[in-house]
Protein backbone atom coordinates (compact mmCIF):
# COMPACT_ATOMS: atom_id res chain seq x y z
CA UNK A 1 0.00 0.00 0.00
CA UNK A 2 1.35 3.50 -1.14
CA UNK A 3 1.11 5.86 2.07
CA UNK A 4 -1.20 9.06 1.00
CA UNK A 5 0.03 12.31 1.65
CA UNK A 6 -1.99 14.66 4.08
CA UNK A 7 -3.55 17.14 2.73
CA UNK A 8 -3.30 20.60 3.92
CA UNK A 9 -6.03 22.66 4.84
CA UNK A 10 -7.15 25.80 3.17
CA UNK A 11 -6.15 28.88 4.93
CA UNK A 12 -7.90 32.17 3.77
CA UNK A 13 -5.46 35.24 3.06
CA UNK A 14 -6.07 36.56 6.34
CA UNK A 15 -5.46 33.42 8.12
CA UNK A 16 -1.96 32.97 6.10
CA UNK A 17 -1.16 36.49 7.18
CA UNK A 18 -1.29 35.18 11.02
CA UNK A 19 -0.27 31.77 10.92
CA UNK A 20 3.62 32.95 11.17
CA UNK A 21 2.22 35.09 13.95
CA UNK A 22 1.40 32.43 16.17
CA UNK A 23 4.51 31.01 16.44
CA UNK A 24 5.77 34.54 18.33
CA UNK A 25 5.23 35.24 21.73
CA UNK A 26 3.05 38.16 20.86
CA UNK A 27 -0.47 38.53 22.53
CA UNK A 28 -3.58 38.43 19.94
CA UNK A 29 -3.65 42.18 21.23
CA UNK A 30 -0.13 42.94 19.78
CA UNK A 31 -0.70 40.65 16.84
CA UNK A 32 -3.95 43.15 16.12
CA UNK A 33 -2.02 46.30 16.68
CA UNK A 34 1.11 45.01 14.65
CA UNK A 35 -1.29 44.07 11.59
CA UNK A 36 -3.95 46.96 12.26
CA UNK A 37 -6.86 44.22 12.75
CA UNK A 38 -9.64 43.81 15.75
CA UNK A 39 -8.30 41.65 18.70
CA UNK A 40 -12.18 39.35 17.90
CA UNK A 41 -11.04 39.37 14.28
CA UNK A 42 -7.42 38.17 14.87
CA UNK A 43 -9.01 35.65 17.72
CA UNK A 44 -11.52 34.26 15.50
CA UNK A 45 -8.84 33.95 12.66
CA UNK A 46 -6.55 32.00 15.33
CA UNK A 47 -9.16 30.06 16.21
CA UNK A 48 -10.19 28.95 12.60
CA UNK A 49 -6.47 28.19 11.74
CA UNK A 50 -6.40 25.68 15.26
CA UNK A 51 -9.49 24.08 14.56
CA UNK A 52 -8.42 23.46 10.35
CA UNK A 53 -5.11 21.71 11.93
CA UNK A 54 -6.87 19.87 14.21
CA UNK A 55 -6.10 21.64 17.49
CA UNK A 56 -8.70 22.30 19.52
CA UNK A 57 -9.33 19.66 21.88
CA UNK A 58 -12.72 17.54 21.88
CA UNK A 59 -15.55 18.27 24.59
CA UNK A 60 -14.41 15.87 26.40
CA UNK A 61 -10.59 17.14 26.62
CA UNK A 62 -9.12 15.46 24.21
CA UNK A 63 -7.82 16.20 20.53
CA UNK A 64 -9.93 15.40 17.85
CA UNK A 65 -8.42 13.24 15.47
CA UNK A 66 -7.99 14.56 11.40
Amino acid sequence: MVPQPHRLPELTDSELRLLPLLATPLSFAEIARLLGAPRDEILADALAIYSKLGLLPAEDGRFAES
